[in-house]
């Protein structure tokens, strides 16, 4: 439980996050720009992941070791159509393999392992879009691989960590929907699937969402 201080400070560092968000969307100049804008989201995401890594306790995270992939994964308006720009950069082929793990995932419902269908980014244990993951996998992390494995209800965390995040995702999630620019959590591959529409960019510029969250 967070005392009344902490509270403040964390309002504070929030308010501080949409600040300068905001501005850089309003420096925006095009769509294009402002789903980009969200790479800096992530980019101070991997900061702090960084640093509490430096100062413990220790992750026990290992590359293939991908259970999170098995879960239900959210992405916001401007991530998923970072990620769709990144598919329609692929050869066609390619794309459509993609496509279609994307629908078969988006119709299995998410779940968690054992059963749990996984990412359609997931390939051979690692993710197969990671320098553009979103902000919940770059956050994502256990300091128990065991109770991963396990499915075990709770999976223990910093805590500091997650909530230091959570500033940086609430701020700029804010900062998009004060710019009239939609923002808010979609299942991942139902999220990607409806950016992939050719006029998918320039409706959300319009201020029209990818999709009903779910």
């Amino acid at each position: 439980m967070l005392s009344p201080q902490e509270q403040r400070q964390l309002l504070d560092a929030m308010r501080a996050v949409r600040h300068r968000a905001a501005q850089a969307l309003a420096a925006a100049g095009n769509a294009s720009q402002a789903v980009a804008f969200v790479g800096v989201l992530h980019e101070n995401v991997d900061a702090v992941v960084a640093a509490s890594e430096a100062v413990g306790p220790p992750p026990d995270c290992r590359p293939g070791c991908a259970s999170c992939c098995h879960a239900r994964v959210e992405v916001s308006d401007p991530e998923a159509l970072r990620i769709a720009g990144h598919l329609h950069q692929l050869q066609e082929s390619e794309r459509l393999v993609f496509i279609e793990r994307l629908r078969a995932k988006a119709a299995a419902d998410g779940g968690h392992l054992p059963h749990g269908q996984p990412c359609a980014f997931l390939r051979e244990g690692l993710c197969s879009i990671y320098a553009i993951r979103p902000s919940v996998c770059r956050k994502a992390h256990s300091l128990s691989a065991q109770a991963c494995q396990s499915g075990a209800q709770e999976i223990p965390q910093d805590l500091g960590r997650v909530i230091r995040c959570e500033v940086l995702v609430a701020g700029t999630r804010d900062a998009y929907e004060g710019a009239g620019l939609p923002a808010s959590r979609h299942e991942l591959s139902a999220a990607v699937l409806a950016a992939l529409r050719p006029a998918a960019l320039d409706e959300w510029y319009q201020g029209k969402p990818l999709r009903a969250s779910s």
